[in-house]
């Protein structure tokens, strides 16, 4: 299905925002929207190594990979969470 395939695309979102962030000042403030790509990019990687990466098969990578993936989300909520709280003072 799409997330056993899901390398490829977060090959070009990892590419895009890497472009994003080399003309920082020319894509100015959309550089941050640009920057959430990395997210989203390592999320489907993530899920791609799991279901067919050759390395993957062994119960270490995967939990390491695993705990890697609920950081990454932990950290994405807590940042929104912030961002919200601090809307909400102004």
């Amino acid at each position: 299905g799409f997330f056993a395939l899901g390398g490829r695309p977060a090959l070009w979102l990892i590419a895009v925002a890497t472009l994003a962030a080399l003309m920082r000042k020319t894509v100015g403030q959309r550089w941050k929207l640009l920057h959430w790509l990395n997210y989203l990019a390592f999320i489907l990687g993530t899920i791609h190594a799991q279901m067919i990466g050759t390395s993957f098969q062994y119960i270490g990578v995967r939990l390491v990979s695993g705990a890697m993936l609920l950081a990454l989300v932990g950290v994405f909520a807590q940042k929104r969470a912030h961002d919200r709280r601090r809307a909400a003072k102004k």
